[in-house]
């Protein structure tokens, strides 16, 4: 059986941001960043590849995370009697 002429979806497309649209979305997606939100939920809510979101929040000088994301702090409990 053939598949002529079946259309299959091809790499998904993603916006393309510039200028003043661009400052914004960044500023936006840094602040953002900044109160835990992760580089793949923002690349996905701004329609963003990984990649082009980890550039735009590395332009807007983001301090980034070590990989595994924001962590709560880590106290030492008391040991089981």
């Amino acid at each position: 059986m053939s598949n002529a002429g079946v259309a299959r979806p091809g790499p998904k497309k993603y916006n393309r941001l510039t200028g003043e649209k661009r400052e914004k979305v960044g500023k936006a997606a840094a602040k953002s960043y900044d109160g835990g939100a992760s580089i793949r939920s923002l690349a996905e809510t701004y329609d963003l590849s990984y990649g082009a979101m980890h550039r735009l929040l590395g332009d807007m000088k983001v301090t980034f995370r070590n990989r595994g994301g924001a962590r709560g702090s880590h106290e030492k409990r008391p040991a089981a009697e």
